[in-house]
């Protein structure tokens, strides 16, 4: 039952890790990497979007939904800072994740098995 919770779980943590670099990047550079990004609002708001585009000087943030992009548009002067997706930080964190977890798990199920060398007979 327990393997079978950790399967169902592993697909939820491996989406979910999401790391985004320290330093914040122009508006104008987030739109040229088309990178995912986190937008941080002057009220504190954390927003993630897929890319960024300037379409008439106006900036979008674009999530897929559905085969789609969903657009919203962005306020340049309520934006605090941009940070760009860390591909390479995320991988480590996703491995990380899963692979502490599966250690516990088999360390402690070592610990607690104990093999029966009896073959049959008196135990003698």
């Amino acid at each position: 039952m327990k393997v079978i919770c950790g399967l169902l779980a592993l697909p939820i943590m491996l989406e979910s890790c999401a790391v985004y670099k320290q330093e914040s990047i122009s508006i104008d550079t987030a739109v040229l990497t088309k990178d995912k990004v986190a937008v941080k609002t002057t009220s504190k708001t954390k927003l993630k979007f897929d890319q960024i585009e300037k379409v008439d000087s106006v900036y979008y943030g674009l999530n897929k939904v559905n085969k789609t992009f969903k657009k919203t548009a962005l306020d340049t002067t309520k934006i605090a800072s941009i940070h760009k997706y860390d591909k390479k930080n995320s991988t480590i964190s996703t491995i990380v994740l899963i692979a502490f977890p599966v250690i516990i798990v088999v360390v402690i199920a070592a610990a607690s098995w104990t093999p029966d060398f009896s073959f049959g007979g008196d135990g003698m």
